[in-house]
């Protein structure tokens, strides 16, 4: 084998439900992008993914598998900060048990960030790339199977020791991205069968929203349709159902009209019947692509709604005009429910959050139950290497915030924020859960998350058998639509009361 790729797996979850139940996972479709390049340009590449095994089994498997396939060079991905702690305890012990083979390691949200810092921490590791890097992995390797001791001088988006040991940068950043898509071999990722399906769509996005880690200097690129839906049917095939679920994976889902009636006659002409969930935003999205979607074959759009509070949409920058954004929001809600799609929000607890701004989004919510499903909320958590930390500085000090900074976060280089004087990090983690258990059942739960999150093939008598060992206070759903009511009431009468408490606090 010429080259095995390790998708190392999470240490932590970002939020303390995400791996509650075994029957949630993600395949690392980045991974498999450079796996399916690499494989059509004559390189032997396996991608392997512990995620399934406990995590006492996950690194003694990764060794055994290193051990059968012998790669000439081994790959580490870690794309998350939650992994990182897995991933320098993999470099050393893969170094253990191979002491000659190269080890180079990416991971463009997340290690890809800090890679000088990456290098000065493993140094078992020969090499970090910093953005896509399907055709640098190609040059990689091309040298490296000249000789290990080949200069990486040269190649674009890496950072690398030379013979000497010194680390050396990328002369060129933000090179070697791909113009056109490698279709996936999901057989290249073993037992691929276990993961939900994923095809990615596009890379890039044209918006430059200071809170998120999408790559901001990456020119935007769509999948031809042609290709998306060869790709499904394949999966149909590997998959072994014609109904399989997958996810759209990308940045910005932004099909045009034009793109979704071409892909409802693709489907058609066919025979294909896959399901698959995407993200949209409300400012991109109209009812009319909307209504297209669900007779594509969608059944899960993802919201990135943000907030119901106008001061946090505008102060996000999420829009100028928080008004007009959430009567759009609610036209595509409604266009989604009378396709019978489900709809999934995410809120982001954002910078100066109050119990009077959270009292607007639950407001907001609640007014629009009937046509909302699903709701995940969490508190913005700053990644490494942009320059979100440094630009929020001054707002966060005015609104009596902090940043969360111990050796549990430095370890990981992920930065809580404790939001206002009002909230701490942990206070807007527990009020996220709360959230949840307001506005969403078990079975609602379940058929969102049925819909890409699990493994294929998944039940409700298996999840519910999972749920009945998690203590109800984990749990961010509620068991029943009587309980999802009572803890309605519950937080809203704790945001009354709370408000009440601060405008008497306010006026003495």
């Amino acid at each position: 084998m010429d080259f095995v790729i390790i998708s190392v797996p999470l240490s932590s979850t970002k939020k303390k439900h995400d791996r509650l139940f075994s029957l949630a996972s993600q395949l690392n479709f980045g991974a498999l992008s450079i796996a399916s390049h690499l494989e059509g340009k004559g390189i032997q590449t396996k991608v392997f993914d512990p995620q399934h095994y406990s995590k006492a089994e996950q690194l003694p498997a990764v060794i055994s598998k290193l051990k059968e396939y012998q790669p000439k060079v081994i790959g580490l991905s870690c794309i998350s900060g939650f992994s990182y702690p897995n991933f320098k305890q993999y470099c050393s012990e893969i170094r253990r048990h191979f002491p000659n083979t190269p080890i180079i390691s990416g991971g463009k949200d997340h290690i890809g960030r800090i890679a000088e810092t990456v290098l000065e921490e493993c140094p078992d590791l020969l090499l970090v790339t910093t953005g896509e890097s399907e055709l640098v992995h190609e040059e990689i390797l091309f040298r490296l199977f000249k000789s290990p001791q080949e200069s990486l001088k040269g190649i674009p988006n890496i950072y690398y020791r030379d013979a000497n040991g010194k680390t050396c940068k990328p002369a060129i950043c933000h090179a070697g991205e791909v113009n056109s898509f490698t279709s996936l071999n999901y057989h290249l990722y073993e037992n691929f069968q276990n993961f939900p399906a994923s095809i990615e769509v596009s890379r890039g996005c044209p918006f430059s929203c200071d809170f998120c880690i999408n790559d901001k200097t990456r020119p935007f690129l769509k999948k031809r349709i042609s290709q998306i839906a060869n790709e499904a049917e394949l999966l149909q095939i590997a998959y072994e159902d014609p109904e399989v679920f997958t996810y759209f994976q990308a940045p910005l889902f932004n099909m045009s009209i034009e793109e979704l009636l071409e892909l409802i006659s693709l489907k058609k002409a066919k025979g294909l019947t896959f399901k698959w969930r995407a993200q949209g935003r409300v400012d991109t999205l109209t009812a009319e692509k909307v209504v297209l979607m669900g007779k594509a074959g969608a059944k899960v759009i993802d919201f990135g709604l943000e907030s119901g509070s106008p001061n946090i949409l505008m102060r996000m920058g999420k829009t100028s005009s928080p008004t007009e954004y959430l009567t759009k929001a609610l036209t595509l809600f409604r266009a989604a429910a009378e396709s019978n799609l489900i709809i999934k929000i995410n809120i982001m607890f954002y910078i100066g959050e109050s119990w009077e701004t959270l009292a607007e989004t639950f407001s907001f919510i609640e007014t629009n139950i009937s046509i909302i499903n699903a709701i995940s909320a969490y508190p913005v958590l700053v990644y490494p290497g942009g320059d979100f930390k440094e630009a929020i500085k001054s707002e966060l000090n005015t609104h009596g915030g902090s940043f969360v900074e111990n050796s549990f976060w430095g370890d990981r280089h992920l930065t809580p924020i404790n939001p206002s004087f009002e909230f701490s990090y942990e206070d807007m983690q527990s009020l996220g859960v709360l959230f949840g258990k307001a506005f969403q059942t078990q079975r609602s739960f379940f058929n969102e998350r049925k819909a890409g999150y699990y493994r294929p093939r998944v039940t409700y008598e298996e999840f519910s058998k999972q749920v009945s060992f998690v203590s109800r206070d984990s749990l961010p759903f509620s068991k029943s639509e009587n309980e999802m009511l009572d803890n309605r009431n519950q937080l809203r009468h704790l945001l009354k009361l709370q408000r009440h408490w601060g405008k008497n606090e306010n006026s003495s």
